[in-house]
């Protein structure tokens, strides 16, 4: 059963919260971690892909969108659908849907920001993953 992390941050905007999940993907990537990005909508992640390309000016992170040729080869893939493959350990959730099919990960993570629309949804997936007793976590980013 993965640990479910959640990053709060004070940020009010989806910009701000894509850029915190650019920088959590980084991270993951540079622990030889597959991550799974869960945006909301196709806008959303074409979004965090060009942010991928652009967030760090020092490094590469080897990204693809979900259900291209690269996808099956990239550490980090990003969607607005199910996941496809169960290949990711992590599962970086910015979907306003609960997960499904989350016992193959080992983490998953979503970030909080102020909005209050985010709080919300956050707050009744901490308590979905609390009623499935997931470990829990919060940290402050």
């Amino acid at each position: 059963m993965p640990t479910v992390d959640f990053y709060i941050t004070e940020a009010t905007t989806e910009q701000a919260r894509l850029n915190l999940a650019c920088k959590l993907a980084a991270k993951a990537y540079s622990a030889k971690k597959q991550v799974y990005i869960h945006c909301v909508d196709q806008a959303s992640a074409e979004q965090c892909d060009a942010l991928l390309w652009s967030f760090d000016d020092i490094s590469f992170i080897p990204h693809s969108l979900a259900g291209t040729a690269d996808a099956n080869h990239a550490p980090i893939t990003i969607g607005w659908q199910a996941p496809a493959s169960n290949d990711a350990h992590i599962l970086l959730h910015l979907h306003p849907d609960m997960p499904t099919e989350t016992t193959h990960y080992e983490r998953i993570i979503e970030i909080v920001t102020a909005d209050p629309n985010c709080k919300k949804t956050c707050r009744e997936h901490y308590k979905a993953y609390q009623a499935q007793d997931f470990p829990l976590k919060s940290r402050h980013a």
